[in-house]
C-alpha cells in the first residue's frame, strides 16, 4: 500500500512525439507527474493551477504522481460515478 497526500502547483504540460504528460514542481525540485488521461479529460494546458492527491512513486516510477486531481485554478471539479 502507498500513502496519499495533497500537493497543489502550476502545472507544465510535455509534448515528446505524439505523447503528452505534465508535472507539477515543487520546492523547486521535486517534480510530481500528471498523466496524459488527466490531462485530455480535464483539459487541462500549461499555468493551470491544480490540486489535488498525490502518491509516492512505485518501484518502476520516477516521480510522485496525481492519482486524484480535485481543482483546476481554484474551481472544484464535478465528477459523476
Amino acid at each position: 500500500m502507498y500513502t496519499i497526500t495533497e500537493a497543489e502547483g502550476r502545472l507544465e504540460i510535455v509534448t515528446e512525439g505524439v505523447t503528452s504528460f505534465g508535472y507539477v514542481t515543487r520546492n523547486g525540485a521535486d517534480r510530481l507527474y500528471v498523466g496524459a488521461r488527466q490531462i485530455q479529460c480535464f483539459g487541462l494546458k500549461t499555468g493551470d493551477y491544480i490540486r489535488g492527491k498525490i502518491h509516492a512513486p512505485h518501484t518502476d516510477e520516477l516521480f510522485y504522481s496525481f492519482v486524484l486531481i480535485e481543482e483546476v485554478n481554484g474551481e472544484t471539479l464535478q465528477t459523476s460515478n
